[in-house]
């Protein structure tokens, strides 16, 4: 069951230090892309591409998915007694999905035309979503690491590439493997979950999908790779713990992967909102070069004093993107005389006036993102942590 604990050993120790940090980053841009100012246009690369193409927005979740499967290399689930490892699994991937979808349908009521309260209808509440992706590819991950080994694990990779990149334009009407509404997540999408608990401003599809999930899974396994190539016997990542070699390998592969992905993209484009191939690939491969540069910076004296801001949202991610949430929804759900949302209230009329434009907007999402880092600050200095 989720719970906040008191855990006062939790993230003091080194060895953790560069997970959290990369995790941290991670949650860090996720709010920040999440939580843009209004009034003013924002930096098109803190925007996620419409459909085809890539923005730094659009690595950000495939960076939470790769640092889960870190997280799972170093937790070594493979030796965990049968009974305690199917517990901890299912326990785990309910709880995420569950709080996903409650968030959705939070905070369960509207206020009608005539200015009564109404309670939301759970028929229309959205299934899929950031969590319960995370939920469903936590638990294919795990179940896979379990079982299988690495070698295995990577074959596995390799094979979810290429029968998914097969599967969209088999299985599409021709020409239209790569339609927004004919493609075919958004066809088992609708069939299976129906367009009323889809993503509203889909319009038809939804970027957290059922088939879509299947490639996500690459992205989950890639980092649990990455962690056992890195570590030995259970010892977890410390900067100071691997030969240059081993680090260069990862540093190497990501920036093939980066070719192949330049090569196969022409065939094969670019889109997070369907998760394609070479969408795992490139993803995958500015992941690693991201933590071999994290590896790196950590024995920076001047590094390891910034690193303290992002330990802070590794340490604790899940619940400091639950506040965030729902923060934002509520500050965007309640209307201010004169019609602005109170979130847009602080953009346009505070940030917007004082610095037009995109800066404007930036500094409204980052003033937001520092709330939650105050938030995640205050739980650390009382050694809470919600842990599923």
């Amino acid at each position: 069951m989720a719970e906040l604990n008191s855990l006062k050993s939790h993230g003091s120790s080194e060895r953790l230090v560069p997970l959290d940090v990369f995790r941290g980053l991670t949650i860090a841009c996720m709010i920040l892309v999440n939580t843009q100012g209004a009034g003013g246009p924002p930096y098109s690369t803190l925007v996620h591409a419409d459909w085809i193409g890539f923005t730094v927005a659009d690595l950000v979740f495939p960076s939470f998915l790769f640092a889960m499967g870190l997280a799972l290399g170093v937790g070594r689930t493979d030796v965990a007694p049968p009974g305690a490892f199917w517990k901890k699994a299912f326990t785990r991937t309910f709880w995420l999905f569950i709080i996903g979808y409650v968030m959705f349908w939070f905070p369960f009521f509207h206020v009608d035309v005539d200015g009564k309260l109404a309670f939301d209808s759970i028929d229309h509440v959205r299934v899929m979503g950031v969590l319960q992706r995370l939920a469903v590819c936590y638990l294919a991950a795990a179940v896979a690491t379990r079982f299988l080994s690495p070698g295995k694990l990577a074959v596995l990779c390799i094979g979810i590439v290429v029968v998914y990149a097969m599967t969209l334009v088999l299985f599409s009407p021709p020409g239209l493997a790569y339609d927004k509404f004919w493609n075919l997540p958004a066809r088992v999408d609708r069939a299976v979950i129906g367009i009323d608990r889809m993503y509203r401003r889909g319009h038809g599809y939804d970027p957290e999908g059922l088939l879509s999930s299947m490639p996500a899974v690459v992205n989950v396994l890639s980092g649990y790779l990455v962690a056992k190539f890195l570590t030995k016997d259970g010892v977890a990542l410390r900067a100071d713990s691997y030969n240059l070699r081993k680090l260069i390998a990862i540093l190497t592969t990501g920036l093939i992967l980066l070719g192949i992905t330049v090569l196969c993209s022409p065939l094969v484009p670019v889109s997070k909102k369907l998760w394609t191939s070479s969408f795992v690939l490139l993803t995958v491969g500015l992941d690693m070069i991201i933590l071999v540069a994290l590896l790196f910076a950590h024995k920076n004296i001047y590094w390891r004093k910034i690193e303290y801001v992002f330990c802070v949202f590794g340490g604790n991610p899940l619940a400091i993107y639950i506040f965030s949430e729902i923060i934002y929804i509520q500050l965007i759900r309640f209307n201010l005389p004169g019609g602005l949302n109170i979130y847009d209230w602080f953009g346009i009329r505070i940030f917007q006036s004082a610095f037009p434009g995109p800066v404007g907007s930036f500094l409204c999402a980052l003033a937001f993102t520092l709330v939650c880092f105050l938030f995640g600050l205050i739980l650390k200095q009382r050694g809470l942590y919600l842990k599923i």
